[in-house]
């Protein structure tokens, strides 16, 4: 999700600087406008599906139960309310090593990597990551890990004024971006990137939609 709206930053970039290239279509503001038009209905539905989450989470009868309502309602607060993201990935993972789930445990503590870098603490997502047990994890966890990794390091470089440690996030970026496309060729974020830098930005569009 976090790359996905730079992609449609650079989109929206792309329509204002009038951007197009020969043999693609040009990209509209109605078809930003469109994504745009839906994201009204977000707040509404994550209200509803908090308010369904929190019944359920009172009803709870099992450790589990209440794992899978946690981790469920980490998610609905992603980049909506960022300190209950938080709050609610810790209540997870906790949950998850009380249950003994390696599975779940890695599940919870890439979530909560993802809160820690959505404020800014790149370095604890990092220490976060780096104690997943990677033979738990199923394929499209992995797969996140591995973008979310890649996130990180490109988001290190950025900020970093020292080049040997610019260097050493970029080499660190490229590195899981190359694992992720040899690993998981239909990854719809790597792929719509791509079509950005090639100038295809109607096509990029329609992949994220």
């Amino acid at each position: 999700m976090w790359r996905t709206v730079l992609v449609i930053f650079s989109l929206l970039h792309a329509v204002c600087a009038g951007a197009e290239t020969p043999g693609t279509d040009k990209i509209t503001l109605s078809d930003l406008d469109n994504v745009i038009r839906n994201a009204k209905n977000y707040d509404r539905v994550r209200e509803d599906r908090l308010d369904s989450c929190r019944t359920a989470l009172a009803r709870s009868k099992s450790l589990e139960q209440r794992y899978l309502i946690y981790f469920d309602m980490r998610h609905t607060f992603d980049r909506y309310r960022t300190d209950s993201a938080t709050f609610y990935a810790l209540k997870s993972l906790e949950a998850a090593k009380a249950l003994g789930r390696p599975d779940y445990v890695g599940a919870s503590s890439i979530a909560l990597a993802k809160q820690y870098q959505t404020s800014g603490m790149s370095y604890d997502a990092l220490a976060t990551l780096n104690r997943v047990d990677r033979s738990a994890l199923q394929a499209k966890e992995r797969e996140e890990m591995y973008l979310f990794y890649m996130s990180t390091y490109e988001s290190l470089e950025g900020l970093s004024m020292d080049k040997s440690l610019k260097h050493y996030y970029s080499s660190k970026a490229r590195e899981y971006k190359d694992s992720i496309v040899s690993q998981f060729p239909d990854n719809v974020t790597i792929k719509s990137e791509s079509l950005v830098v090639e100038g295809d930005y109607k096509s990029a569009l329609e992949m994220l939609l």
